[in-house]
């Protein structure tokens, strides 16, 4: 918690699905963690600002289908201007 909150980040992608559950589980209510329906992702609050939060499975090894990251790449690029 206190290394998120001293880098400040635009935007969190946690790409594993089990590290996705544990940082949902555990610091998601530290965090206030929510999904917000106009952003279409998960937001925590961060220093008193909201940070768009993506929680996914891996990325690599097949784990994740070429249209699937493309349409991540595409989600995390535009709510993170």
């Amino acid at each position: 918690m206190q290394l998120i909150s001293e880098v400040e980040p635009r935007v969190i992608l946690v790409a594993n699905a089990l590290a996705s559950r544990i940082f949902y589980r555990i610091l998601g209510h530290k965090f206030k963690m929510k999904f917000d329906e106009d952003l279409g992702c998960h937001t925590i609050q961060l220093n008193d600002k909201t940070v768009p939060t993506f929680l996914a499975s891996m990325l690599t090894s097949g784990a994740m289908d070429r249209y699937s990251s493309q349409r991540l790449q595409w989600h995390i690029k535009k709510v993170s201007v």
